[in-house]
């Protein structure tokens, strides 16, 4: 099928990609509220593009997606590559690539707006009041809250369990602290090795203990100042320390 307008008379056999594209795009403008069948459209306009946080998504879950629930980005949905064709198929997270938060309940198999950066409502498993972050988990649609993550809890939340709260997708976060005990390298968050977190900005324990990773070099010993960074997920590695060791 030609990629461009073809003119009256012109063979056209339209691709199977082609068309099942035309298709997905006729459901969603329908869904919209647009005309259907012989109907007149406006003359063409240039493309009113979406905020750069926004991307449109197929859910290929296999299950409905409600309001704030994640899906993970696969491959682009339309052929184009243009500014406002950020349409992408979307699946379970499995922690490959980049997850969004969908704004509003999106069906199975159907298309809708997602939020990959910014500030938006999500649906949060909250393990503790004091949480302060939240990240994906593989296989869930919804984000866990903890002490780090992908985004951050713009409020504490109001309870424990599912709980919608505004987030900010944020960067991953490094913290500074103390060792608690010896942090062997190749300690993995099951060894329950943890560092006590200082306030930002002090040597003051914030009375937050995390649990930490370390593919970096032996910790000796407890009272060790450390560094340590989220990686997106919820897991805190080590990325330096002050000598000794």
């Amino acid at each position: 099928m030609p990629e461009d307008r073809v003119i009256a008379g012109q063979p056209v056999e339209p691709r199977a990609e082609a068309w099942n594209e035309l298709i997905d795009v006729r459901d969603w403008w329908r869904r919209r509220g647009g005309p259907r069948g012989g109907a007149i459209l406006p003359p063409p306009q240039t493309p009113q593009l979406d905020p750069s946080n926004i991307v449109w998504i197929k859910n290929n879950t296999g299950d409905d997606l409600r309001l704030g629930e994640i899906a993970e980005l696969q491959t682009k949905l339309l052929t184009t590559v243009e500014r406002y064709a950020g349409w992408f198929n979307a699946d379970t997270p499995d922690l490959t690539n980049p997850f969004v938060i969908c704004l509003e309940p999106i069906a199975d198999g159907n298309i809708g707006p997602a939020a990959i950066d910014g500030i938006c409502p999500a649906l949060v498993t909250v393990g503790s009041t004091t949480d302060r972050w939240a990240y994906p988990a593989s296989g869930s649609a919804v984000l866990a809250s903890g002490h780090a993550g992908a985004v951050r809890l713009l409020y504490p939340p109001s309870g424990t369990g599912e709980v919608y709260c505004f987030v900010k997708f944020d960067r991953p976060a490094m913290y500074r602290g103390t060792s608690n005990s010896a942090i062997p390298k190749g300690t993995v968050p099951s060894d329950n090795k943890t560092v006590s977190r200082y306030l930002a900005g002090s040597t003051t324990d914030s009375g937050i203990d995390d649990v930490v990773a370390n593919e970096m070099a032996d910790i000796t010993a407890s009272g060790k100042v450390l560094y340590y960074c989220d990686d997106g997920g919820g897991t805190l590695y080590i990325i330096a320390a002050e000598c000794p060791l």
